[in-house]
């Protein structure tokens, strides 16, 4: 099966990402559930996998392969909804389809050039478990509040 897309926004029609620009999108994912009675198929949610302004680089490897070649067929602003099969979505890791509602918010904007040690680190945080936060980071974010 190949990733299905469904248009929910357009964009604005002309800045359209090419391989290798680098581009910010925000997700969320859900399982696909087949037997859903409607359309969407959207079974349960997927919130760990979610991201917020996330930055890849076109054809880069650093996102799923299915969300990496429909990203191409979006346009800055435009929203679509992606059905991605397993094997171009997170694999063995979690084995099923997935539903991914993506929003195209950037492309080669100056503000993601900052750090691309960042990019390598939130590339290596999403390969890990995103539940638990380390508790001296909740401690920190505490004293910030004081």
């Amino acid at each position: 099966m190949d990733v299905q897309r469904i248009t929910l926004k357009w964009g604005n029609g002309v800045d359209i990402p090419e391989e290798g620009d680098k581009v910010r999108v925000d997700l969320e994912v859900w399982e696909c559930d087949y037997e859903q009675p409607h359309s969407d198929y959207k079974g349960k949610r997927i919130p760990e996998k979610d991201q917020k302004d996330q930055v890849f680089i076109v054809g880069g490897g650093g996102t799923i392969k299915g969300l990496d070649a429909e990203i191409q067929c979006m346009s800055l602003g435009g929203m679509a909804r992606l059905t991605v099969p397993s094997n171009l979505a997170f694999g063995e890791e979690l084995n099923v389809d997935v539903i991914i509602e993506v929003t195209l918010k950037g492309i080669n904007e100056d503000d993601m050039d900052e750090d691309e040690d960042d990019m390598d680190q939130d590339k290596d945080n999403m390969d890990e478990d995103k539940g638990d936060m380390d508790e001296d980071k909740m401690d920190e974010d505490e004293d910030d509040m004081n």
